[in-house]
């Protein structure tokens, strides 16, 4: 059998004349003609990765959704494509919908599941007055939900999903086959993997009729919104390494983690993947330890592995390391993006006042913490009874009072550098 899965579909609409929309979305007869292009997912088999590509359906059926409710109706001006993908329709303008049916197939492949891509009437409308082809996709559906799920007008829609993937504004829309720009290309795809298969799942709601009377726009809200919980663009991540529930919980010296605490859920049979630290703060990032189990250096890879060999110079003074199993793991995903979020009391407020006050903590306490009657107050927002379990090791710690620092600031400019460079989609600027 073969091993390609449907993930995405775009439908590409030309308008051959100009039309104009009335404030229920009618418009008059026109005449369209387009393809509907998608995209195959080969799932990863041993050592080959998984691949996403381009492709066109057949026996999709498209039509002009006057009446806006996510499904071609009886009296709905509707065509099928070609074994190219290719259409013409004609007829009233409006909204329209693209049903993909188990009858329809994909780079001459069957699709498995029936699911619907929608697209507003306002981009119809935006794309046949400005004289470009209409794009119907996994995006442009995402487009319509949130307009109707949160009542946006379509060009807030489309700029806040674009900013969501990081792509631009003009591009959100387009067809990916057509795509050249190889980041623009990626993050359409992506996105279209995840978006597609809640939308698949909208149709099944409907056809197994999980909800009375839910209709195709209703369950695609629905599939977003799976046991009342929304999708969401970030999750942060608070670790409190080395603290139990109770030094926390309730403590009067974390008041902001107890507000988030009190205020939602809490994991209270949550467990780690193991000690010590490194196998967690991985399987945190990438969903999987990949059996490290020790706090060994990122350079650290089994012998004979010449696949995961760092491929930069390392550091003077660092010697090669030989472990069972690699640490400088290549080609996974990685769910961490830096934020600009510091310490457990909220008290620092950019990466650069983290680097320096650890640089600085013991060299120059007085620029962190208060004096009360003259007395410095250091580590003052701990309990007392905790204070000595605070990290005093080198190369930043341990310094004497008034010493000099272990990084200088250009030092700890490069380190701030360094670090942006692990968040998501970080572009250096042009003088770098």
């Amino acid at each position: 059998m073969n091993k390609r899965f449907l993930i995405a579909a775009a439908v590409m609409v030309s308008a051959f004349i100009a039309v104009s929309f009335s404030s229920q979305g009618r418009a008059a007869p026109a005449t369209v003609s387009g393809v509907v292009a998608g995209s195959y997912f080969t799932p990863p088999a041993g050592s080959a990765a998984s691949k996403t590509e381009a492709s066109y359906y057949e026996g999709a059926r498209i039509c002009f959704d006057i009446n806006n409710d996510g499904v071609c109706g009886t009296g709905e001006t509707s065509a099928a494509t070609n074994a190219k993908g290719a259409f013409v329709l004609t007829g009233a303008a409006g909204p329209i919908a693209a049903e993909l049916s188990t009858d329809s197939k994909n780079g001459g492949q069957p699709v498995t599941r029936r699911l619907v891509f929608r697209a507003s009437k306002d981009q119809v409308a935006a794309d046949l007055a400005a004289g470009h082809s209409i794009v119907v996709s996994p995006l442009s559906t995402e487009l319509v939900r949130m307009m109707e799920a949160d009542n946006l007008d379509y060009a807030t829609a489309r700029k806040s999903l674009a900013q969501r993937l990081n792509v631009p504004a003009e591009a959100l829309l387009s067809d990916p086959n057509m795509q050249t720009a190889p980041a623009v290309r990626s993050a359409l795809l992506s996105e279209s993997v995840i978006l597609t298969g809640r939308f698949t799942l909208a149709a099944t709601m409907v056809d197994r009729k999980e909800v009375s009377a839910l209709t195709m726009k209703a369950a695609q809200q629905a599939a977003m919104n799976l046991e009342g919980i929304p999708r969401y663009d970030h999750l942060f991540i608070i670790m409190l390494e080395n603290k139990a529930t109770s030094s926390i919980k309730n403590s009067r010296f974390a008041p902001k983690i107890n507000a988030y605490l009190n205020a939602g859920n809490q994991f209270t049979s949550y467990y780690s993947t193991g000690n010590p630290s490194e196998p967690n703060y991985t399987a945190v990032a990438a969903a999987d330890d990949f059996g490290i189990t020790d706090d060994e250096n990122w350079n650290c890879v089994p012998a004979g592995d010449t696949a995961d060999l760092p491929e930069d110079p390392l550091p003077a003074g660092m010697p090669p390391c030989t472990k069972a199993t690699s640490h400088n793991i290549k080609g996974r995903a990685n769910l961490f993006t830096a934020r600009k979020v510091f310490f457990h009391n909220g008290a620092i407020k950019s990466l650069k006042e983290a680097i320096r006050f650890y640089n600085t903590r013991d060299t120059d306490p007085e620029h962190w913490y208060p004096k009360v009657s003259g007395v410095l107050q250091i580590f003052d927002d701990l309990p007392a009874a905790f204070r000595d379990n605070i990290d005093k090791q080198a190369p930043l710690d341990s310094h004497a009072r008034g010493s000099k620092p272990a990084m200088s600031d250009q030092e700890m400019d490069d380190l701030e550098a360094f670090l942006k460079t692990l968040t998501d989609n970080y572009k250096p600027a042009a003088s770098q």
